[in-house]
């Protein structure tokens, strides 16, 4: 059982898992700033389409 703790152990002082969690940082943000662009995007296309639609009311 120790062995596999200090297996584990040296898996995340590796440079391969110094590394991991920037990689994942940086991915995290790119999925964020596209889930925020298409959020916006989809708030200013509703926003049009409420103005068309009081627009063709009036």
């Amino acid at each position: 059982m120790q062995s596999y703790y200090r297996r584990l152990k040296s898996l995340f002082e590796s440079k391969i898992g110094q590394e991991l969690p920037g990689w994942v940082f940086v991915i995290g943000l790119i999925l964020g700033l596209f889930a925020l662009i298409f959020l916006i995007w989809l708030a200013v296309k509703s926003g049009k389409t409420s103005v068309q639609t009081l627009t063709d009311i009036k």
